[in-house]
């Protein structure tokens, strides 16, 4: 059972939107989706330090959504092998408590033996797959 607390964390994670795609020209898209119909869809910009900007549309569920969002903020304007060891730990359960990563994931840690534990490891698998499958745009010589 959630302390009341953490619900209320889960809540005003779940609620930001600092993250909220933007159209723009030079991106790529990545979206998937869950059993239950939970989807998230990932935009990937390449910055020309090597980092990289990322942003998302998350359609779910409240721990899908502040899953996400505490998972954006963690990776956003890292570089890419640094993004992959993160998220890599956490879908392999390589830590003793989630706090072991970062302590912003510690509120998360009820879930990792849930039945919801595919709600929070969507944008993890999702972020994943989409880094590894990021192709660098070309830029056209005028």
């Amino acid at each position: 059972m959630l302390t009341e607390k953490t619900k209320k964390k889960i809540i005003r994670l779940s609620k930001v939107n600092n993250y909220i795609i933007h159209k723009i020209e030079t991106n790529q898209n990545f979206k998937y989706q869950s059993k239950c119909g939970d989807q998230i869809l990932f935009q990937i910009i390449e910055e020309n330090n090597g980092k990289f900007n990322l942003k998302h549309y998350a359609s779910g569920c409240m721990i899908l959504l502040a899953s996400a969002n505490a998972l954006n903020k963690l990776c956003n304007n890292k570089p890419k092998p640094k993004i992959i060891n993160l998220v890599q730990k956490v879908i392999n359960g390589d830590f003793e408590n989630l706090e072991e990563i970062d302590s912003s994931l510690k509120i998360f840690n009820t879930f990792t033996n849930t039945n919801r534990k595919d709600c929070f490891l969507l944008p993890y698998k999702s972020l994943k797959d989409s880094l590894e499958n990021y192709k660098p745009l070309r830029s056209t010589i005028k």
